[in-house]
């Protein structure tokens, strides 16, 4: 038993390896790991040592090389918890660091460290961070700067001039916003559990390394993970299965990206007996999700495909605060909706939203 702990804080370490972007603690992760490999015959056997923190205390003496980095792993909660907890500071460490190669930090860190030679010099890192997080939350320059000036005064620290920090906020609001924009994606992923803390992290990771625009990768990948999430269990009866994402191009209109479903399966005649088409738009700039058309055959149908598909869209919308827009709708199915809750916006058109009945009706779609 005590084995197979020891097995378990070596992969944990080996992760934390893998998600961090600190040479310092990569090293000693890797480190802690290949000691406790090294010494994990005899380790088992020693009574005096029955716990993670355990384990560390024995490797601080004998390699004297690991000190507060080491703390902020050793959490309340189990090793699944303290993991998620690690990764999501890790989100925030590549949110801030992408902020920092985007404007003259070293005139930022200057500016915080001439207030007191006594002052944490980790300081202008931690202030830029609480900038991106609150300008995320919408809060103006004034009201940064006016709370980074409250904080600092709690700390024995004063900023003369305010004024001169909500200028640099100002300055730099172009320059952040790509940081903000990912930052703001996070929280809401974060805060609705939608999608696990570590895929978060390696699609932020892609995010920076490529230079992608936030919205326009996260939000067709949630959708495309529902989606062939709920289709996984009908894909053995399925003939033709195809889920993919156009960027926006000379097809579409200007901002506009799209994704679509087309699935099917055909009769011994080669005839599409059971098949689903669904033609989804974005518009990232406007948070909106239109769909065009979600046409449901055959056993689709009778499961009441249509509207298990319509929640799955709602439910992603609402993890990006996003609209959900149907449109183009037949006079039958536009009636049907607005009965069940949806919003009317013009005689082809309604909002879903939470207020909307989605429950599935089989074979009653249209």
């Amino acid at each position: 038993m005590q084995k197979t702990k020891i097995k378990s804080i070596i992969e944990k370490y080996k992760e934390l390896a893998d998600f961090s972007r600190n040479e310092t603690k990569i090293y000693q992760y890797i480190r802690f790991a290949e000691y406790l490999d090294e010494n994990i015959d005899l380790l088992e056997d020693d009574e005096n040592y029955n716990s993670e923190e355990d384990f560390l205390a024995l490797f601080n003496k004998k390699e004297a090389k690991v000190d507060d980095l080491w703390k902020p792993m050793l959490q309340v909660g189990d090793d699944e918890e303290a993991m998620a907890k690690f990764i999501e500071e890790e989100i925030y460490s590549l949110i801030t660091n992408s902020a920092k190669e985007q404007f003259d930090y070293d005139s930022f860190e200057e500016f915080f460290l001439e207030l007191n030679e006594n002052i944490d010099v980790d300081v202008a890192d931690k202030i830029l961070w609480l900038i991106i997080m609150n300008l995320a939350g919408g809060c103006s320059p004034q009201f940064i700067a006016n709370k980074i000036q409250a904080e600092l005064l709690l700390t024995g620290f004063f900023i003369s001039d305010v004024s001169i920090l909500e200028k640099i906020i100002t300055d730099n609001l172009f320059n952040w916003s790509k940081a903000v924009g990912i930052q703001q994606i996070v929280t809401d992923l974060l805060n609705s559990d939608f999608a696990p803390v570590k895929e978060i992290y390696y699609f932020v990771l892609d995010l920076f390394e490529n230079n992608y625009s936030p919205k326009g990768v996260i939000v067709p990948w949630l959708l495309r993970r529902e989606l062939d999430k709920y289709m996984d269990k009908f894909k053995h009866r399925l003939d033709t299965y195809e889920l993919f994402f156009l960027p926006s191009n000379e097809l579409l209109p200007q901002g506009w990206d799209a994704l679509y479903l087309d699935c099917k399966n055909s009769d011994e005649n080669n005839h599409s007996s059971d098949s689903i088409l669904l033609q989804v738009y974005f518009n990232h700039s406007e948070n909106l999700m239109l769909i065009q058309n979600v046409m449901t055959f055959g056993l689709f149908r009778l499961l009441g495909t249509r509207m298990e598909i319509l929640s799955l869209l709602l439910d992603v919308c609402s993890a990006i605060k996003y609209r959900l827009i149907f449109v183009q709708l037949g006079d039958a199915f536009h009636e049907k909706l607005i009965k069940r809750g949806a919003t009317y916006l013009t005689f082809e058109d309604v909002e879903i939203t939470k207020e909307t009945n989605l429950t599935p009706s089989p074979n009653d779609e249209y």
